[in-house]
């Protein structure tokens, strides 16, 4: 039984699609289907079970990732927040090249939530899948976080492609004495 499981989810694999969303493009899995927005990509299965979400607020918007704790930072931001009396389920990341991957699986209230992040060059882009916490043990549950897994994965970031974006206001920071204009 064990093998015929993963023999369909290799063929589930093998079914996916390139699929182009504006400054990120990534394998589709087989049954999911994509709203893209302006800041952010919503993701669903014909399951149903939970869904995900991708922010594209980040994209060329940050400096080239430095340390995970830095870009964890910037992605949890944007997640649904940690129990505060429970740590993380899974907390994993890696480098490839210049290239930071990671993911924390976690409870946000009566959620069960993995966030994932993508850190390359100057564009993080931070995205979650989110179930009700007592799904998790769901069949359907376990084969959506596989998906997202996989897409996850797959995702090439084309920072040429994202939308112009209105870069924020600098606030003018008061002057400290000794710095600034006719100080040596």
């Amino acid at each position: 039984m064990a093998y015929a499981a993963r023999a369909t989810d290799n063929a589930a694999i093998m079914l996916a699609q390139r699929i182009d969303l504006g400054p990120v493009s990534l394998f589709a899995a087989p049954g999911w289907r994509f709203f893209p927005g302006d800041q952010q990509i919503v993701c669903r299965s014909d399951t149903r079970v939970g869904g995900m979400k991708m922010s594209l607020a980040l994209v060329n918007r940050v400096p080239p990732p430095r340390s995970n704790a830095e870009s964890k930072s910037l992605a949890w931001a944007f997640a649904p927040p940690l129990n505060k009396d429970e740590p993380p389920i899974h907390d994993v990341h890696t480098w490839a090249d210049r290239r930071l991957v990671g993911a924390v699986t976690y409870v946000s209230r009566q959620d069960y939530v993995r966030l994932y992040y993508i850190h390359e060059d100057t564009s993080l882009i931070p995205m979650w899948y989110a179930c009700k916490l007592d799904r998790r043990g769901d069949h359907h549950c376990e084969r959506e976080i596989s998906a997202c897994d996989m897409m996850v994965a797959s995702i090439q970031i084309r920072s040429e492609l994202a939308p112009p974006q209105q870069l924020p206001v600098l606030v003018t920071l008061a002057p400290v004495a000794g710095v600034g204009v006719g100080s040596p």
